[in-house]
Order: C-alpha cells, then sequence, then structure tokens
C-alpha cells in the first residue's frame, strides 16, 4: 500500500479469467444467470477452450520426469511423475539420470490416475502424470529417459525438495542418568506396572502379598494357602490344616 492507494502485484492477463455460474449440488453451469442448462457441458467446454493443452512431441525420445513417490502393497515403490515428451510403454527398458550417474531400468507396470483410483495401461503420451513400477532405486527429481543413445543429455532439471525443518532420532537411551532413578530400578512401562510401588519406593501390604504370590508360582491343588518362602508367616484365616498352615510358614 503507498499513502492511499493499493498496489496489486498483478498483470492484466491474469485478471481476465472467464466467470461462470455453477451449483454443484444440482449440476449445472452457466455462462450466464439468463442461461437455461442442466448440465455441466458449459465448464467442460470452457475448460477446453482456455486450459492450454500439454507441451510436449508423443514422438519425441522418452522423458519422464518424478515428482512424487508412492507404495503399492503387491507392486512395491511407485513413481509419480508427468510424460514431458514421448511415449511410455509398460515393459520398456529406460534409464534413470541422477545426479551424474544413470541406472537401468525397466517399466514393469505403467498406470495412468482416473479419479482416485489408478488403472493399468499398455502406453501413454506426452502429457500425461503416470505412475510407474518396478523400479526401486529411484527418488524424487530423478528423470526417467529411454535408453536409445544420447539418453546422457536428456536429463531434466532437477527438483529440489525442502529440507526437513524437525528431524528426529529414535534410539537406546545413552544419558548418563539412566537407570540411576532411587525410585525404581525399572524403566519400560510393563516393568513399571508390574511394580506397584507408591512415591516412598515401598511396596504396600497388599502389592507385597501379590508379588510374593507370583514369585511362588501357581497355587499347588490340594493346599489350603499359597506356597511362601521359608520363614514367613502364613496369611491370617488360613483354612488349611495345621500340617498345612506349617508348610505356609
Amino acid at each position: 500500500m503507498t499513502g492511499s492507494k493499493y498496489v496489486l502485484l498483478a498483470t492484466d492477463g491474469q485478471t481476465d479469467f472467464p466467470v461462470l455460474y455453477a451449483i454443484g449440488r444440482q449440476g449445472i453451469a452457466k455462462n450466464s444467470l439468463e442461461d437455461r442448462s442442466d448440465t455441466l457441458e458449459p465448464l467442460f467446454d470452457m475448460i477446453l477452450k482456455r486450459v492450454p493443452p500439454p507441451i510436449g512431441d508423443p514422438l519425441a525420445p522418452l522423458q519422464i520426469l518424478v515428482n512424487n513417490l508412492d507404495h503399492d502393497d503387491y507392486t512395491g515403490r511407485l513413481a509419480i511423475g508427468r510424460v514431458v515428451a514421448g511415449t511410455a510403454r509398460a515393459n520398456q527398458p529406460v534409464m534413470i539420470l541422477k545426479d551424474g550417474m544413470a541406472i537401468k531400468g525397466s517399466i514393469k507396470v505403467l498406470s495412468i490416475f482416473e479419479g482416485l483410483r489408478r488403472a493399468p495401461v499398455a502406453e501413454t503420451a506426452a502429457g500425461e502424470i503416470i505412475a510407474i513400477a518396478g523400479i526401486e532405486d529411484v527418488f524424487v527429481g530423478d528423470t526417467i529417459a529411454d535408453a536409445s543413445p544420447g539418453f546422457e543429455d536428456r536429463a531434466l532439471p532437477r527438483i529440489h525438495v525442502e529440507q526437513p525443518t524437525i528431524k528426529m532420532r529414535i534410539g537406546v537411551n545413552t544419558s548418563p542418568f539412566a537407570g540411576r532413578c532411587k525410585q525404581s530400578k525399572f524403566l519400560t512401562s510393563r516393568q513399571l506396572r508390574d511394580d506397584p510401588r507408591d512415591v516412598t519406593g515401598a511396596r504396600p501390604p497388599v502389592a507385597q502379598e501379590a508379588v510374593l504370590r507370583r514369585a511362588a508360582g501357581p497355587r499347588r491343588r490340594g493346599r489350603g494357602c499359597w506356597p511362601r518362602p521359608r520363614g514367613s508367616a502364613c496369611r491370617p484365616g488360613c483354612a488349611g490344616s495345621a500340617r498345612r498352615a506349617r508348610r505356609c510358614a
């Protein structure tokens, strides 16, 4: 804004755009409000009229710029990109051009996008967005070219992926204070759950009895109480006989 005037950083060509009136719920589009229409044909006609066709020679040598990666449970790694020039065919040998090196490969499965799904095809021409399966060593920015002579000179300008803003590395706790907690010697959640101590580090009586039961193993058949270590008293109210009670002591 300069003073009291607004400055639009746009050209006259950018403001020269068509206007249509459409109702998505009813599936109709109009060039003007007075027109009668019950289809979306005016919208499709405007797209064909104003959107330029893709630039590329389908008879030229193959050039594909990879701009995204995906994965399929059956075919593995997928390289997604636009066919800049030439024609891509299934089972076609290709070269993957990287920074200063070239790797041999082959287009095992060739697919195009129809809505939200991928549809396999036999070949595609320049301008189509495709997904290629069968090339494992491919990354964003690589160029896929045919293996005809002179493929080294057909590498497209590389796409530079923005570096991540956050880096995380998950590994073993290497802190000098690892395992030196005064409250407990256990570190995992399962061990902490099985070690019911209070904030002072001492087990409550009920938890102490549960720990002794787990240490003694399963309850023995034919006895009235749980086996206990020697020197410990039998639990109150033991229903066993005097002989069994002496075994608990």
